[in-house]
């Protein structure tokens, strides 16, 4: 909001003068607000970095402070929990700046950085007066580059009817998870 500060000065002799509506002081006590929007990209599976997917809007009402800066930061575990893995800008201070809306992508070499499982994106965007969003877990990045293993295990026997095999193998998965497979 806005606060209007009115003056009354006196002098040695008692004079006084009034000077109403002086100047006035701006109060924001509201932050950001940090919205995820639809990113069919990041929501799956990433065998490579999605460049500029990223799609998240940082907005700050108008009549108050308006933004300043914004960066994300990536754990390994949900609710900022683990060691933080990466950390960079989203963009910093450009006057008048009430909204961010631009796709962004991963700073270079922070794909390398991400565990090969599951990683959560938290943005913390400040305005002009110093207020804070931290937007918990905003999205994840689920990355996958690793292939499964080969089939070690192949075996064949004759099947139940004339001219068919059996084929059995153990099915290795991914990141040394193994699954057992009969056809």
């Amino acid at each position: 909001g806005q606060s209007y500060i009115s003056l009354k000065v006196f002098d040695g002799a008692g004079n006084s003068f009034t000077a109403n509506d002086s100047f006035y002081v701006y109060k924001d006590t509201q932050p950001p607000t940090v919205t995820k929007n639809s990113m069919p990209t990041i929501d799956d599976w990433l065998t490579s970095d999605p460049g500029s997917a990223i799609d998240v809007d940082i907005n700050d009402q108008s009549t108050l402070s308006k933004l300043t800066s914004a960066y994300y930061l990536i754990y390994p575990d949900p609710d900022l929990s683990g060691a933080l893995i990466a950390e960079s800008t989203i963009y910093l201070f450009t006057p008048d700046r009430t909204s961010f809306s631009s796709n962004f992508a991963l700073k270079s070499g922070h794909w390398d950085l991400l565990n090969n499982t599951t990683n959560y994106v938290s943005i913390k965007a400040y305005d002009v007066a110093g207020n804070i969003e931290i937007s918990s877990d905003t999205f994840r990045i689920f990355k996958d580059t690793v292939p499964p293993g080969a089939i070690t295990s192949l075996s064949v026997t004759a099947g139940p009817y004339r001219g068919s095999v059996d084929l059995s193998w153990i099915a290795p998965g991914d990141n040394d998870f193994i699954y057992h497979n009969v056809n």
